[in-house]
């Protein structure tokens, strides 16, 4: 691109010589010819000099063309004039609003917290505003970019800075470059990952969108995963049902997964819970990449080969219902075992917990179908669903699967879709607007909650360290995940009555019933707790082992609940004490 630009400008000023030449030879010609009156542009250096006069309006009348070919040489510089000086006006105001007022902006208000976007998209848009609106005071900066986005000019005046300065460049002008936090918002996650790494040098937080998550990492590196919050974001704000419920999921995708995997682990009620999921469409790797699913639920694959082995039927006309599919359990589990689908324990740990009375086998009735056939083959379940999420990556997908649904099915579930906005009966999520929130991308609330749960339980068992940030990045997920089941723990006790907006009265009610009913259903809390923390553990491919060892994923809590000795079934109460911090705190 540079080499292209000099060659154009080596273009014109070859031209504008050759201009000059003509000129100073036709003229000095005129000034030989007795018909013509006496010129003195005869030489080049008077031909520079008209040409200069000429363009920059000026027009002395010093030098003055006689000859036919100089009138129009000079004609033709007349009119470049106009251009030339709109040219440079141009080039003024582009340096005065691209850097010169940037920069003095920039060092009128370095004392400010200051959001820099390194590059200006539309998230960089929905975010900036966001901050905006959260953070009375701060300054928006969009580096590499002289628009203003969805700012209008006088907004943009006192909180929003655009300018073509790089991220390093705008971090000079900075008084505290810890106020300074830089966010990477592009679709290249790796990229995004290792250019805030490389940031943090300057003394700076990081924000980066990725998906990618090191062992370990400082706090001033912020890792956000958009998928994971829009499952996050999704069942705060739609929890499933105490009671239970039967949840169609139709699309696959990373969407889908993070849905999935948020609601296995999320959903913790008690003993008695069945929830049921039904997912529709391509979850191989999902299944690989969780191959102990068939641990914390009773997991089923329907497709035209297991029909063919037996593991279940399906009646002979469609549509079908639940009762007309009949699933050997025993019998599926085997086969996925034998497709490589779900790992069995190697034959030493499997003898061990077959001796400790461990035998891994789902602690809840929760039931877990890939449906592998198509979904709208299957009537009678989506009927029966008490809600179904469509949730492919594309949106078009999901607007194609609500307008079948909504054509040809009466259905009474409520139908939430990824979609970017909703519309009569269909419940919109997953949306940008929704996603990239001040709160979701710094995760601040998260952090904070995930934080004082590891000092809470370092308090408990009288322990100095961990601290937050030595715990690894296995580990802090650990204590975010638990802070997650927070608004599930306020629902249990206070019977689903409250809403995903939870204030600090909400959570006081929540920690007196705790107090209230904890000495008759100490053994049920505790059992929740622990179930959640073993979902979370298998997930990510813990196994039970008498011995703990962190390298090999094993752990000796990985058992049933009943297994345990009293000690360490109390070792998780801190988990529900949480209520109480947070009421106290808010």
């Amino acid at each position: 691109m540079k080499k292209k630009r000099w060659f154009h400008l080596l273009i014109v000023i070859g031209i504008y010589f050759g201009l000059l030449l003509l000129l100073q030879i036709s003229e000095s010609r005129a000034a030989d010819s007795p018909l013509k009156a006496p010129t003195e542009i005869t030489n080049l250096g008077s031909a520079v000099w008209y040409s200069i006069v000429t363009l920059t309006t000026v027009g002395y009348g010093d030098f003055v063309p006689r000859s036919f070919i100089g009138k129009v040489i000079g004609a033709f510089f007349a009119i470049c004039s106009t251009f030339l000086v709109a040219f440079l006006i141009g080039i003024v105001l582009s340096l005065l609003r691209g850097r010169l007022l940037p920069i003095i902006r920039l060092f009128l208000s370095r004392k400010k917290r200051w959001y820099i976007f390194e590059n200006h998209n539309s998230r960089a848009d929905l975010l900036g505003k966001n901050l905006l609106e959260e953070h009375l005071g701060c300054v928006v900066i969009y580096a590499g970019s002289d628009t203003h986005g969805f700012f209008s000019l006088e907004a943009s005046v006192k909180s929003v800075i655009s300018t073509e300065l790089g991220v390093e460049e705008i971090l000079r002008y900075s008084l505290d470059k810890s106020k300074c936090t830089v966010f990477f918002l592009d679709d290249d996650s790796f990229d995004n990952y290792q250019r805030g790494s490389d940031l943090l040098e300057e003394g700076v937080t990081a924000c980066c969108m990725t998906e990618y998550e090191p062992d370990h990492y400082p706090p001033s590196l912020i890792l956000y995963d958009p998928y994971v919050s829009s499952a996050r974001t999704y069942w705060n704000r739609y929890p499933a049902n105490l009671s239970g419920e039967t949840i169609v999921l139709i699309g696959s995708g990373k969407y889908a997964e993070a849905i999935l995997e948020q609601a296995l682990t999320v959903n913790v009620f008690g003993p008695g819970q069945q929830l049921k999921y039904l997912a529709y469409g391509d979850y191989g790797e999902f299944r690989r990449n969780h191959p102990y699913l068939s641990q914390i639920c009773r997991t089923v694959s329907i497709n035209a080969a297991g029909a063919q082995n037996g593991q279940f039927r399906k009646a002979d006309s469609a549509p079908h219902t639940d009762e007309q599919l009949v699933v050997d359990f025993a019998s599926a589990n085997a086969a996925e075992s034998e497709d490589g689908l779900f790992q069995k324990m190697d034959s030493a740990s499997y003898a061990n917990a077959a001796s400790a009375d461990m035998i891994s086998a789902p602690s809840t009735n929760d039931l877990l179908f890939f449906m592998d056939t198509p979904w709208n083959e299957d009537w009678e379940a989506l009927m029966s669903a008490d809600r179904i999420i469509l949730c492919s990556e594309d949106e078009g997908d999901n607007l194609e699967a609500f307008n079948k649904i909504h054509r040809y099915m009466p259905i009474s579930a409520p139908i939430y879709a990824r979609i970017s906005q909703g519309f009569d009966q269909v419940i919109p999520f997953g949306a940008p607007e929704m996603l990239f929130t001040s709160e979701n991308v710094l995760r601040k609330k998260l952090d904070r909650w995930g934080m004082m749960l590891n000092n809470i339980y370092l308090r408990s068992q009288n322990l100095d360290s961990p601290k937050w940030e030595e715990l690894n990045a296995f580990l802090r997920r650990s204590n975010i995940a638990s802070a997650d089941h927070l608004f599930t723990k306020v629902r249990i006790l206070l019977g689903g009555e409250a809403d995903s907006f939870l204030t600090k009265e909400v959570y006081a009610s929540a920690y007196e019933a705790w107090r209230t009913e904890w000495p008759e259903k100490k053994d049920l809390f505790r059992w929740i707790e622990h179930e959640r923390w073993v979902r979370f553990y298998v997930m990510n491919n813990w196994q039970f082992n008498e011995v703990r060892d962190d390298a090999k994923r094993r752990h000796n809590m990985i058992r049933p609940f009943d297994c345990l000795s009293e000690s360490e079934q109390a070792k998780d109460d801190y988990a529900w004490e949480m209520l109480g911090e947070i009421a106290k705190n808010i």
